[in-house]
């Protein structure tokens, strides 16, 4: 929004161009009155930050900082664990296909002895 826009109803207006600050700003502070973000109302008291709103902001940041090392942590331990149980899978998937092939070699075998022993009786 525009200064003139805001500041339309009253009889001193800035110069175009001109930043809203000190006198000039001081001037339509009092008389400000316009709902904002949130339809909360901007006051002399809201248009300069507070210690403790600045202490507030200082503390939600530091928790976020905490909260994402925490989850950096978490994603490098999943991440050490993704690759354990990847190569957990790779050997079992090994030893599948050799304990596969030995079934596969056990059977042949006993089914040439079975062949041997029909044609023993056959004979």
């Amino acid at each position: 929004m525009c200064c003139e826009s805001i500041l339309s109803g009253f009889s001193a207006r800035p110069i175009a161009g001109q930043l809203l600050t000190g006198q000039v700003l001081a001037a339509f502070l009092p008389r400000l009155s316009i709902n904002i973000f949130n339809r909360h109302e901007l006051t002399r008291t809201d248009s300069r930050p507070s210690i403790k709103a600045m202490n507030d902001t200082v503390s939600k940041i530091s928790r976020l900082e905490d909260q994402v090392s925490q989850l950096l942590e978490l994603c490098k331990r999943l991440g050490d664990e993704n690759q354990d149980l990847r190569a957990q899978l790779h050997q079992l998937s090994s030893e599948r296909s050799s304990l596969i092939e030995h079934k596969e070699q056990a059977r042949s075998h006993v089914e040439a002895m079975i062949t041997r022993l029909r044609s023993m009786e056959t004979a």
